[in-house]
């Protein structure tokens, strides 16, 4: 997604019905104020950056801005509705005096105000569309969200607009499980009309956002955020912002913001856009949903469910008896057990109140047989935060015939697990290959014969023929493929033989240790011997399979989410090199005589566990996702392990120590080394790599009560201190001669082009290993020579850069004093440190719960020097 679009550029993007808007970094353009009354150039991201939350940058560049009436005659046009204006004659416009005589703010007027009024009007609005919807006022509920649902909302939504008489709507009040079970329409008021973003379809206008107007696009992302949380996979969302005497429409996806342009709400022909939504929203489907209610619905085509969900992934409303209601509290304590979740808490306590879906799926090497079909449970174990974006959902499904023929007080605990799958629904990138591709690869299958080999089996997988989209508009597959925009998305669902539970729930630091090193292992077995390198490796994406609780019994390690996986063979095509070429190979000459444009390598991965090398953008390597191991274990060793002691070095004239075994402390922990709490988009990134760099280099972790973890995270840490230390002092050289190149171009151009080295893949943080490493090093040294050989021959050049030459001959010193000492940091060098952990001295975790606070964080303050 390019962050360099000119202005010109943009206006001959789209038509005048559908304008992308794409951001300007740098551009000088209208400002606007803020509270402080300092002027800004809210045009430039890099300004929206520094005070907008991680995710919201890339929803802003991908605003679609429509008008209003177009905005909702697509909407009746997509759900085949025939639309009649006839209801309106009668309609009373909303009861609301905003503004006074002078058109300023009636200070009697507040926002709290407000609600009643907009409820009621809405409400009208919606009886003469005919629809069964009901509008709630939720802007005084609380709904208490578990810890584990991870979701940041103290609060609810203004308004609410969802389905009338549904289990969760009308009758409970309560928005949380409104939005959870039966999605609807967020409605957020806001007193001030400038609170408005100024989006406009006009082309020529330039976009202008106030750090008010971010926080509300954050604020509505949030609340949508929740509402797809956690039905089943929904193709889009709806959105009302209602500013002053403005409002808009909204329409959010996976590929972007659809918005129309604001419209004011006082007369009934104002009013039009929303009426025709309303009228729109006809049934669940229309709210987005993949939804089917039988399998013969009146609103969908007379399809089996299995080709339903293969073709557009849609679910069946499964069909409850009383003894299925049993069944299911007899089975979401023990999933609630085998995940590590407490039963009255999160998942399991959700689910006590939810219901099921059916789906019909063809197994990958019987298709020639009927399908199965399988029961879903509603609620996710797992999905993702942002519905502009993958919007990965995980669910857990059982086999409908098992389930209905199981015997309560005879089934066994292998024979649910059994009949268990793990179903993956999400929204990748069209032009990424689907994730089946890795895991039906030939290589793949053969490796599932070793037995450590832990990546999950496909049960069965498919893309969604009719499930596409690009900008918030949804089309075909082939139609998105014409587009070749680079944001197209297609559905994609896959399932997995097992379950797992989050890696946080392991029972010892041995079981730790050896899941991660189980996943370390297939992990390379991947790169080496199927050439696909996984580039993903997160927390999130590293489990614990879920077995029976037997003595002894040691569970199993999970590597998941092939996504952002690459073969060696495309990145060879991509970057035109050969993937597997050393660095040292592509150091010489000039870039490619075609003259195309080497594509900058794509970044992937979570902030925090990425490797620290990725910060400088170079080619991806596997012994960078061996780094991000290092980091889960650090993570996971500082939130659970009983007790541990971060002290940091002398570096800073002083000693920071920060101990505990209460949550506040490990939250300080956790923050000292990551730095990404409360951290803005801008900062994300760079200041959880400074604190990372910062660890490596001046920690050491201390735990009194495992002295094997110990050693084996310090030796880890002195491992890469050294690796970075030397990449580091490789960088500062490169800089330097890169310096030389563009301060003296003129008087170096008798200097042959092809004697420089190219610097396009020539990046120290994308060595291989360490032999390569070291040939990098060789060959700048070698090319310092060959210049200082030239300027030898011109006596006035060669005074311009002693100064230079001085820095840079300590800097080749510094290279080999670093270089010296350099240990292997590849596979053998992770693996091995991992295999020298035996669980002697095995500890037990201590449960992270935010809500306790036993103890205060101890933090020693730094020490004045001299002393």
């Amino acid at each position: 997604m390019s962050q360099n679009s000119s202005a010109s550029e943009r206006k001959s993007k789209g038509s005048k019905e559908q304008r992308s808007r794409t951001s300007s970094v740098g551009t000088n353009s209208a400002s606007s104020t803020f509270s402080n009354s300092t002027q800004i150039e809210t045009r430039a991201f890099d300004v929206i950056n520094s005070f907008a939350r991680p995710g919201m940058t890339q929803i802003l560049e991908n605003i679609v801005v429509k008008d209003a009436n177009l905005f909702a005659d697509d909407e009746l046009k997509a759900n085949g509705i025939t639309f009649d204006d006839m209801n309106l004659k009668d309609f009373k416009p909303f009861d609301l005096k905003i503004y006074d005589a002078n058109d300023k703010v009636n200070p009697k007027v507040t926002e709290l105000s407000m609600y009643e009024p907009l409820r009621k009007g809405f409400q009208d609005c919606i009886d003469r569309a005919g629809v069964p919807l009901v509008c709630l006022d939720t802007h005084s509920l609380r709904e208490e969200l578990d810890e584990d649902l991870s979701l940041d909302a103290k609060a609810g939504p203004d308004l609410l607009i969802t389905f009338k008489g549904d289990k969760y709507g009308e009758e409970s009040g309560s928005w949380g499980p409104t939005l959870f079970y039966c999605p609807g329409i967020v409605v957020e008021v806001k007193r001030n009309f400038k609170d408005d973003p100024n989006l406009s379809e006009d082309p020529s206008q330039e976009i202008q956002y106030s750090r008010a107007q971010v926080d509300l696009c954050d604020q509505i992302n949030r609340y949508v955020s929740l509402a797809q949380f956690p039905s089943n996979p929904c193709r889009y969302i709806y959105s009302i912002t209602v500013t002053g005497h403005k409002m808009r429409l909204w329409k959010w996806t996976a590929t972007g913001v659809v918005v129309s342009e604001s419209f004011l709400y006082k007369e009934k022909e104002e009013v039009l856009p929303l009426y025709k939504l309303f009228a729109a929203i006809t049934s669940r489907s229309g709210l987005g949903l993949n939804w089917r209610t039988t399998e013969k619905d009146d609103k969908s085509p007379e399809v089996s469910m299995a080709d339903a969900f293969r073709d557009r992934m849609e679910f069946t409303e499964y069909q409850w008896k009383q003894e299925h209601s049993e069944k299911l509290d007899f089975l979401i304590p023990k999933y609630a057990s085998w995940r590590g979740v407490p039963p009255e808490k999160g998942w399991a306590k959700v689910m006590k109140t939810s219901f099921m879906w059916q789906i019909g799926v063809y197994e990958s090497t019987k298709e020639h047989l009927p399908p199965i079909v399988y029961l879903v449970f509603k609620h996710p174990i797992w999905r993702a935060a942002n519905i502009v974006s993958r919007g990965t959902k995980v669910y857990i499904c059982i086999e409908k015939k098992f389930f209905e023929a199981m015997k309560i007080e005879s089934v066994t605990d292998e024979d649910i697990l059994k009949k268990t799958k793990t179903l993956k629904t999400s929204w990748p990138f069209l032009s990424r290959d689907a994730e089946a591709t890795y895991f039906n690869d030939g290589k793949v299958k053969e490796l599932y014969k070793e037995s450590e080999f832990c990546l999950p089996r496909l049960f069965s997988s498919a893309e969604a023929e009719d499930r596409a989209q690009s900008r918030g508009k949804f089309m075909t597959v082939s139609e998105a493929e014409r587009l070749k925009d680079g944001v197209a998305r297609r559905a994609c669902w896959h399932l997995f033989d097992g379950v797992g539970t989050e890696l946080t729930n392991f029972t010892s630091t041995k079981e730790l240790i050896d899941v991660l090193r189980q996943c370390l292992r297939t992990h390379n077995d991947l790169f080496t011997k199927a050439n696909i390198l996984h580039r993903d490796i997160s927390l999130d994406n590293i489990l614990i399979q879920v077995s029976p609780a037997k003595s002894g019994d040691t569970r199993r390690g999970m590597l998941i989410d092939l996504d952002y996986a690459r073969t060696a063979k495309d990145l060879a095509q991509i970057y035109k090199i050969s993937y597997n070429t050393t660095e040292t190979q592509k150091l010489d000459g000039a870039p490619p005589s075609t003259g195309r444009k080497t594509p900058r390598p794509d970044l992937t991965g979570t902030v925090r566990y990425m490797a620290i090398a990725l910060d400088n953008w170079p080619l991806h390597r596997d012994w960078h996702d061996y780094e991000s191991f290092y980091w889960i274990l650090i993570f996971c060793a500082v939130r659970h392990i009983k007790e541990v002691k971060i002290v940091w070095s002398y570096f800073y004239d002083g000693v920071l120590e920060i101990s505990g075994v209460n949550n506040n402390a490990r939250r300080e922990a956790l923050n000292a080394i990551f730095r990404d709490r409360g951290t803005t988009e801008r900062l994300a990134r760079k200041q959880c790599t400074a604190g990372k760099l910062d660890f490596i280099l001046n920690a050491k972790l201390k735990f009194s009560e495992d002295y094997e973890l110990e050693r084996l995270v310090n030796k880890l840490t002195v491992m890469l201190r050294k690796l970075y230390m030397t990449l580091g002092a490789v960088s500062h050289l490169q800089s330097s001669i890169q310096q030389i190149r563009e301060e003296f171009a003129q008087q170096l151009r008798e200097f042959k082009n092809s004697k420089w080295p190219n610097f396009a893949y020539g990046n120290s943080y994308a060595v291989r290993d360490k032999e390569d490493f070291k040939g990098y090093a060789a060959r700048l040294t070698d090319f310092v020579g060959k210049l200082k050989e030239y300027t030898d021959t011109n006596p006035s050049l060669k005074a311009s850069l002693a100064t230079l030459f001085v820095q840079i001959d300590l800097e080749i010193t510094n290279v080999k004093f670093y270089a010296g000492q350099l240990e292997d940091f590849g596979y053998q060098a992770f693996s091995s440190l991992f295999q020298e952990y035996t669980g002697v001295s095995k500890s037990k975790p201590v449960p992270y719960d935010v809500g306790r606070d036993d103890e205060a964080v101890v933090i020693i303050k730094p020490k004045p020097k001299g002393n």
